[in-house]
């Protein structure tokens, strides 16, 4: 800093402040992005610009904590053929957003209710049939107005949480494959994960959906034996749903469902 700034030259909100770095430019450059990104001449961006390979442009008005206030951009992330964008801000251009805020290449959209408090890192993982889900992490305790706690998963509809989550701040995530398939890992301040101990690092892994029992198979052991016939008799009559030795759902174990067991025997 200091002195008369060239022509293109990199500037962020302290130097600006000073009055002394981007000299000329400082005005033009109030709005620029935050953290030393080249100022497009001519032209405010508010915490985010594009580059064509050409110039600069602005995208739908950047990002603000609230009005005149610029707001911070700590990860970007690709989902669904979209810009995803987290930080610090209550407004993505006009439209209110939490935290989170996605790009379709003509307007900015939140995601729904977004984070309580600051996004700090965002990951897209793939799984083997193609489907994408995005993961959030950062200081804040509710997604989607549900809790949260340091880290949470959104599929492209709703936003889940990570069990227990994280007992502090989630800085950074990474896929990664160990052999066992690629999953996500974590970093921050924390120390314990879901409630397990875990030094600043912990690995999440899915775990896959097992198969829908067997039809007539009430225990779900994998066969149809008298297990499940013991099971069928002990509930005959009337049974309220939940009743999985009601087998045709309609209210009561009787002759009908054990036909349908006997069927399905082996």
């Amino acid at each position: 800093c200091g002195g008369q700034a060239p022509e293109g030259c990199w500037c962020d909100e302290f130097c600006c402040g000073l009055g002394d770095c981007c000299a000329n430019k400082c005005e033009a450059c109030s709005g620029c992005l935050t953290g030393s990104v080249p100022c497009p001449d001519g032209q405010y961006v508010y915490a985010i610009a594009r580059w064509d390979g050409t110039s600069w442009s602005d995208l739908d008005g950047g990002f603000f904590h609230s009005f005149g206030s610029v707001g911070t951009i700590n990860a970007m992330a690709v989902f669904d053929d979209e810009l995803i964008v987290g930080g610090q801000f209550i407004f993505a251009g006009s439209t209110q957003a939490s935290q989170i805020a996605s790009w379709n290449g003509t307007a900015w959209s939140p995601l729904p209710s977004g984070v309580d408090n600051p996004v700090h890192s965002l990951l897209t993982l793939e799984h083997d049939d193609g489907e994408q889900v995005l993961f959030a992490g950062g200081p804040f305790n509710t997604a989607g107005g549900a809790p949260a706690l340091g880290i949470a998963r959104w599929d492209g509809q709703a936003w889940t949480n990570l069990n227990g989550g994280t007992n502090h701040i989630v800085h950074a995530l990474a896929a990664f494959d160990d052999g066992d398939g690629t999953h996500l890992y974590v970093g921050g301040q924390f120390t314990t994960a879901d409630s397990e101990p875990a030094g600043r690092v912990a690995r999440w892994r899915d775990c896959p959906t097992p198969p829908p029992c067997a039809p007539a198979d009430i225990n779900c052991d994998g066969v149809v034996d008298v297990s499940d016939l013991l099971l069928l008799l002990s509930a005959w009559g009337q049974c309220p749903s939940p009743c999985p030795a009601d087998l045709n759902n309609d209210g009561d174990v009787n002759t009908t469902d054990l036909l349908t067991l006997l069927n399905n025997w082996g």
